[in-house]
């Protein structure tokens, strides 16, 4: 089942089936962000900036994805999408990054970024 989903959300990009990348990236930028929401101390550490960095990364990407699927405020969108993911994410409990689902999800930010070119 695991590899049904990340199969299906690689698939699922093509103009008209699924959802746009510019969701997607903001999905991402929101689950890499994940860990210091629910413990902003992290932030300062190795692992909370290099976390930052990516989810900043993932973030301008889908600022930029935005522009390119035609929406005038690319900015406006990718915040009220980044809010909503961060929503759902944060409602999954304390315990949900450590699930195989967000192993799925980490993965498939992975692949979409590199095939994007998005460094995180």
């Amino acid at each position: 089942m695991r590899y049904a989903i990340i199969a299906l959300l690689l698939v699922a990009a093509p103009a008209g089936a699924g959802q746009p990348y510019s969701q997607s990236l903001a999905q991402c930028a929101a689950l890499m962000d994940l860990s210091n929401r629910r413990a902003p101390e992290r932030r300062s550490g190795e692992k909370g900036m290099r976390l930052t960095a990516a989810r900043d990364a993932y973030y301008a990407a889908a600022v930029a994805q935005a522009a390119r699927e035609g929406h005038g405020d690319g900015l406006k969108r990718v915040a009220a999408l980044y809010a909503d993911a961060a929503a759902d994410w944060d409602g999954r409990g304390l315990f949900f990054v450590l699930s195989e689902e967000a192993q799925d999800w980490f993965g498939y930010c992975r692949k979409l970024a590199a095939h994007l070119g998005v460094e995180p």
